[in-house]
């Protein structure tokens, strides 16, 4: 019985290749060398790009990962998964709406949001985010007036620091609202 081959690359890419067949150099997506593999044959290889290693889990899954609740405001709840990430889990259409709101940013906004790592695609019934600390430490003057203008609830409990720059931890409101999702004006 042949067997599968698989190699997770550190962008997030499964590599997947059948036995007797020779795996690939590189990844498809990053082009990072892979070790150890010949490039005599051309093999049949299937690729899946994942976000992160939080891809294709379930919310209650992430929530068993979990240390602690870090915070909950109306909508959802926010917990630690480790010292650089969160996770949280509450209505589906915050989430669906932070996740387009991050998507859709400008540049000269997107380095004041906390990143969003991964989401659930199904449903949006979770979000991994960049876990940021020193919660209400940064000053609302620390942020652009183009963010201000599209952020709905720009308080203390909202911001804070992520590699010692400003950021908003809660992006969902604010900006023009289309298709029930609040865009950016």
């Amino acid at each position: 019985m042949a067997m599968n081959y698989k190699h997770k690359c550190q962008c997030g890419a499964l590599i997947i290749w059948k036995q007797n067949e020779i795996g690939p150099t590189h990844c498809h997506f990053c082009k990072t060398a892979i070790v150890g593999y010949a490039p005599e044959a051309k093999p049949t290889v299937a690729i899946k790009k994942l976000r992160s290693i939080y891809s294709g889990k379930t919310a209650a899954e992430l929530k068993g990962q979990t240390t602690h609740q870090l915070g909950h405001g109306v909508d959802r709840s926010v917990y630690a998964l480790s010292d650089t990430e969160v996770l949280k889990i509450g209505k589906k259409e915050a989430n669906r709406a932070e996740v387009l709101r991050w998507q859709t940013a400008p540049d000269n906004i997107k380095p004041f949001l906390a990143p969003i790592i991964d989401w659930d695609e199904k449903d949006y019934a979770w979000v991994v985010m960049a876990r940021a600390y020193n919660i209400g430490a940064p000053m609302l003057w620390d942020f652009p007036q183009a963010l201000l203008r599209n952020i709905d609830d720009p308080h203390g409990g909202n911001i804070g620091m992520i590699n010692n720059k400003p950021v908003v931890i809660d992006y969902v409101g604010g900006g023009v609202e289309w298709c029930g999702v609040h865009g950016w004006r």
